[in-house]
């Protein structure tokens, strides 16, 4: 068999069967398999919350994963700021809105006067970061 062949199973049709495939059909399908796999890692929530902890660490700051057993639906980060300044971050994969129970939580984070933002995009992320930065010369 040649490397643009492809052989079938024998239950597929007329038994065994080889399918000649073009350079560039099989191209064609890499590439769109590689842009699919591309598009979900640039927008999947743990790219997003890389990129979220590389901009706080470059702006100057920690971003730490908050995480309690007995406590759930509080934020996926706090970021810290010299100064004092601190927010908190829930992390979403694009177009995901939190849970009922994260809405919840992040409404009682809010009325205790801490910043709380939903990031679910890297520019989102950036925005954040930005916007603290800008609240830090204040």
């Amino acid at each position: 068999m040649k490397e643009n062949e492809i052989k079938t199973p024998a239950g597929a049709g007329r038994g065994n069967q080889v399918i000649r495939a073009s350079a560039m059909t099989r191209a064609t399908m890499e590439r769109r398999k590689k842009a699919a796999l591309t598009s979900h890692a640039e927008t999947s929530e743990k790219a997003i919350e890389r990129h979220l902890c590389l901009c706080v660490k470059t702006a100057g700051g920690l971003a730490l994963k908050y995480s309690n057993a007995q406590q759930t639906g509080y934020p996926d980060r706090l970021l810290l700021f010299p100064g004092g300044l601190t927010a908190w971050v829930e992390i979403k994969s694009a177009g995901k809105q939190p849970t009922r129970l994260q809405s919840l939580k992040i409404a009682e984070l809010r009325d205790l006067g801490f910043p709380v933002w939903v990031c679910d995009s890297r520019q989102k992320a950036e925005d954040i970061v930005s916007t603290l930065r800008k609240l830090q010369e204040l």
